[in-house]
């Protein structure tokens, strides 16, 4: 609910975001128009505290909550159906090709199929119907299949790590390991696995993340290129709030700073570097304290 304390950091957060702002001083047009990248503004930015935080507190009872996350893994199964039958129509000689439906980026169809996923186990846990408890464990098997078949490296790893913490997060609940959620998290890694292996990408993944590892540890020279040159961006990125530590660079003042120019890249693909790139190191601790706290 709005009684919620975690939320007084999400509204430091955005008074910190918007003194940022003015303190940095960037043209109108990132304020109201179109972003560079991905059409980000200052105001969408703080829209996602409200989809995702604050509309998502006023809906309390439990019925309403159930009928919204049953909903939502309705949509889930019906979209990765699209894309298996979307590729085959398309490009049935290649069943992996640009495996995303209707999204514009295999990247953000990976996003959304960790969150779908994940939603599906744990509703598969808690549920108590057994329709739904069905329907739930359908929609984690069609979601990870999916998820292998998208061949979304860092969406893969996180539907690995998030079905392990919901086995933690079930033990710290009820003090005991909940079978469902032992089976739940199984069936999604095995499915993922399989649909990774007919891919033929699932071996090059293991390699090319342990490669990374290697090279990162050891200070390799081509440690910039792990993550598909992320490490490079992230490292970019944390020296660029060394500059800049207190108010940040404000919307976009990374593009307009040396990032780009230094790795082709305006973003730091890190979410929590984003927030103290562009804002500052408080508003990154606001904010990271507030997704930990909800």
């Amino acid at each position: 609910s709005f009684k919620n304390p975690i939320y007084l950091l999400f509204a430091i957060t955005i008074t910190w975001m918007f003194f940022s702002t003015v303190f940095n001083f960037v043209t109108a047009g990132w304020y109201t128009n179109d972003g560079c990248y991905v059409k980000e503004t200052v105001w969408m930015q703080m829209m996602y505290f409200a989809v995702f935080f604050v509309l998502s507190s006023i809906i309390t009872e439990k019925k309403y909550r159930l009928i919204i996350a049953r909903t939502l893994i309705a949509v889930s199964i019906i979209e990765a159906i699209n894309a298996f039958l979307l590729v085959r129509r398309e490009f049935p000689d290649d069943p992996s090709h640009s495996f995303m439906g209707i999204f514009t980026n295999i990247n953000y169809y990976g996003y959304y199929l960790v969150v779908s996923v994940l939603l599906c186990q744990g509703l598969y846990i808690c549920e108590e119907k057994r329709f739904f408890k069905n329907a739930s464990l359908i929609g984690v098997v069609m979601n990870a299949a999916a998820l292998g078949l998208n061949d979304t490296l860092g969406a893969q790893t996180a539907a690995v790590c998030g079905s392990f913490f919901s086995i933690v997060v079930y033990y710290i609940v009820s003090r005991k390991i909940k079978k469902e959620a032992l089976f739940a998290a199984s069936v999604c890694i095995v499915v993922m696995a399989g649909a990774s292996t007919l891919n033929g990408a699932l071996l090059y993944n293991i390699f090319s993340m342990v490669s990374d590892i290697g090279m990162i540890i050891t200070n390799d020279e081509m440690a910039g290129a792990a993550g598909s040159g992320r490490f490079h961006i992230w490292i970019e990125t944390l020296k660029l709030i060394g500059d800049n530590p207190v108010f940040g660079m404000g919307m976009e003042g990374i593009r307009i700073a040396r990032l780009e120019e230094i790795v082709g890249n305006p973003r730091p693909h890190n979410e929590y570097l984003q927030y103290a790139v562009f804002y500052g190191i408080p508003a990154g601790i606001f904010y990271t304290g507030g997704c930990i706290g909800i």
